[in-house]
């Protein structure tokens, strides 16, 4: 199997610029792309590695319902759900 070839030089102005990129078994190349903050003007990384993922502040997270075990369970019909059950 061929070795395949990682990034693309872009030829933008004289200097150019390098794009992160994978090759593909195909030819195609996918563009590695990082998690940013969504806030306006902002330049911050959402943080994650490769072993753990994306870090999650389980601290934003929806309480636990009163006698569950699940985020946001329901413990029994809801006057809705009678209603309009799904």
């Amino acid at each position: 199997m061929p070795t395949l070839a990682d990034n693309l030089v872009l030829n933008a102005g004289s200097g150019g610029s390098t794009l992160a990129t994978d090759e593909l078994a195909g030819g195609e190349h996918v563009q590695f792309v990082k998690i940013m903050s969504g806030t306006l003007n902002a330049s911050d990384k959402i943080a994650g590695d490769a072993t753990n993922g994306l870090d999650v502040d389980v601290t934003r997270m929806a309480a636990l319902v009163t006698g569950s075990a699940t985020i946001g369970a329901v413990t029994g019909p809801t006057a809705d759900n009678a209603a309009n059950p799904t």
